[in-house]
């Protein structure tokens, strides 16, 4: 089956609505109004982006902290007509409805780049991500370098922080949880 797109701009509650009849519409964003369909993954893309929704999992289910974990699917409203759907999302509990196509307090956001969104998600998600006055972290993971860089909203100024890490352990406080590197760029 062909996936016809909206030819018109949209709200984002208008795109939840035309996701909801359209099944088949998987992977894509709303940017600025416009439907944007995602290409398909490489298979290290998708072998990171597991890899660090599995060590953020690990880490939640270890603290103790009323957070949980999302792989990619759900989306973050940015703005009224953009809703981003990051690779690995960390949000505060409760979890949303099950029939939600959104998280609404994320914590961490990650995104795992590729040659097709690289500039996207330094630039345009980047600058989005930060305007959710509940993030904190937002995570690049740069396959080809295998580190993360990390952006950092720092609590008591509200300055943003880059930081490049490429070994030992990437500290994301708040809300206190450690990921070591080892376990996210492992190599089979």
């Amino acid at each position: 089956m062909n996936l016809m797109l909206p030819t018109r701009r949209m709200t984002v509650e208008e795109f939840f609505a035309w996701c909801e009849e359209h099944p088949d519409a998987r992977r894509c964003e709303l940017i600025e109004g416009v439907v944007v369909v995602q290409q398909a993954e490489q298979w290290l893309h998708t072998q990171l982006k597991t890899s660090v929704f599995m060590a953020l999992w690990k880490a939640v289910e270890g603290c103790g902290l009323p957070l949980f974990v999302a792989p990619s699917g759900p989306a973050l409203r940015i703005a009224p007509d953009t809703a981003f759907e990051p690779d690995v999302v960390v949000a505060h509990l409760p979890h949303p409805d099950p029939k939600s196509y959104e998280i609404t307090s994320p914590v961490i956001v990650v995104e795992v780049l590729s040659p097709s969104t690289r500039r996207k998600d330094l630039g345009l998600k980047r600058e989005g991500y930060f305007r959710l006055p509940t993030l904190r972290h937002y995570l690049i993971v740069d396959p080809d370098a295998s580190s993360i860089v990390q952006y950092v909203r720092a609590t008591a100024t509200g300055d943003i922080v880059e930081r490049s890490v490429t070994t030992g352990a990437l500290q994301l406080d708040p809300p206190g949880l450690t990921i070591e590197l080892a376990t996210i760029f492992r190599r089979s």
